[in-house]
């Protein structure tokens, strides 16, 4: 049993790297076999985490339907578990997507209510966070004359001209400026850009400034962090980071933020092979830091 709750730890956190490095597909096979494996051991807290995971990766495919289908599961689990935290951050998940599919009313309570949850148990990073995600959806919804109090009707489940576009339906375009500017660490003008599109551009931004690169290093050192205390196999785990470098190195510029990221990958790698890891890049020193001393 402990061997299968490792495998599907790993595959796990090979499935969020996948995710972070922009491969959907390769995320969503992986997920599934942890979501087997996690079904298999009885294993409610573990399915959970990964139901909400994909759930994320449908939400972001603009299969909505499928995408609620597994927060709602997701948040079954999390209530009968009493997981306060993990119950608000599924909500606050599944209000933007009730949001983007036009159940704005329906999708604002579900981000008060995870607001609420967090801080009842006292979150600040958390509570300022859903904070800003709420007032981005209120003035959206006050900007389009559907916000709650603004009509009695129902919210409409058919996609409405102001309604936040899903990434697929964005101009082509629009996309590529935008993951190359993310991938640059740029900002980029949307004076530009018509004001429906623009407002789904801006919720697409905030996805993409939240640092990929730093996403990526903290799920490694979470990993070898597990691999050193022996809860993963430190031979999977260096493989899956291994992967990940050879990716970065292949496809990235040399000035990009991603180097620093491949450079902290690397430093992982050596330490769970027993060598003497190379210099740590200035930008996560604190990180390395707190992998070692955590």
């Amino acid at each position: 049993l402990g061997d299968l709750k490792g495998k599907s730890a790993t595959l796990h956190e090979m499935a969020n790297i996948y995710r972070v490095r922009g491969d959907l597909d390769q995320a969503m096979r992986l997920y599934q076999q942890a979501l087997e494996i996690l079904e298999s051991l009885g294993d409610l807290q573990g399915k959970s985490a990964t139901l909400h995971a994909m759930a994320y990766i449908y939400t972001v495919r603009g299969d909505l339907d499928q995408a609620m289908r597994l927060y709602r599961e997701s948040l079954k689990i999390k209530e009968s578990l009493g997981d306060l935290q993990g119950k608000a951050s599924t909500l606050v998940m599944m209000g933007q997507a009730l949001f983007a599919a036009g159940q704005r009313e329906a999708g604002l309570r579900a981000v008060r209510e995870g607001l609420a949850i967090f801080r009842r148990l006292n979150m600040p990073r958390e509570i300022a966070q859903t904070e800003e995600i709420l007032a981005q959806m209120e003035a959206a919804a006050a900007a389009t004359g559907s916000g709650e109090g603004a009509t009695t009707q129902a919210p409409s489940t058919t996609s409405e001209p102001n309604t936040p576009l899903s990434i697929e339906s964005l101009p082509p375009e629009v996309v590529q400026a935008l993951e190359i500017a993310a991938r640059e660490g740029r900002e980029i003008s949307l004076d530009d850009l018509p004001p429906q599109v623009r407002e789904a551009v801006v919720a697409l931004i905030r996805a993409l400034q939240e640092a990929p690169w730093d996403v990526l290093v903290a799920q490694a050192r979470e990993a070898t962090r597990l691999a050193l205390q022996g809860a993963l196999p430190r031979d999977a785990v260096a493989v899956q980071l291994k992967e990940a470098l050879a990716h970065i190195r292949a496809q990235e510029a040399p000035a990009s933020p991603w180097q620093d990221a491949a450079a902290f990958l690397d430093a992982a790698i050596a330490l769970l092979e027993g060598r003497e890891p190379p210099p740590i890049p200035e930008r996560y020193m604190e990180v390395w830091e707190g992998m070692m001393g955590g």
